[in-house]
């Protein structure tokens, strides 16, 4: 809730109410006693690929094997502990089936943070430009 909060504050006050009515629901499902579990836990979060395995923390997923590995992006990261940490919320939201919607400013990093969990999943991107 705080890190949606911190990235909202642009959106009028009952947009941003409606957000939070909805984050709210969604820590009602299943998913959201593991992510409170993950916090509560002090782990040490590094980022490790082994035998197709892709651990973030204690999120552990398998790596794919891309159909079309030209399409697998390649990118320059630095993985900082913040970086590792959206990373970790990401795989452990991808690996309980939940959709991905990363909001921001322009140029913040959206598009690099995605790049590198499909790099580590070795998942293929599809570019879609809406404007």
């Amino acid at each position: 809730d705080r890190a949606c909060s911190a990235r909202l504050r642009f959106l009028r006050p009952a947009v941003q109410a409606k957000v939070h009515e909805l984050l709210a629901a969604s820590l009602k499902t299943s998913g959201a006693g593991v992510a409170r579990r993950l916090e509560a836990n002090d782990e040490k979060l590094s980022v490790s690929t082994l035998d197709g395995m892709l651990r973030i923390g204690l999120v552990e997923l398998p790596q794919r094997m891309p159909a079309h590995e030209e399409l697998v992006p390649e990118v320059e990261f630095v993985d900082t502990p913040q970086h590792i940490e959206a990373l970790r919320n990401m795989l452990l939201d991808w690996k309980l089936g939940h959709h991905l919607l990363l909001v921001g400013n322009q140029g913040t990093g959206k598009n690099k943070v995605t790049d590198r969990l499909l790099e580590l999943l070795r998942c293929e991107r599809e570019y879609v430009q809406l404007h």
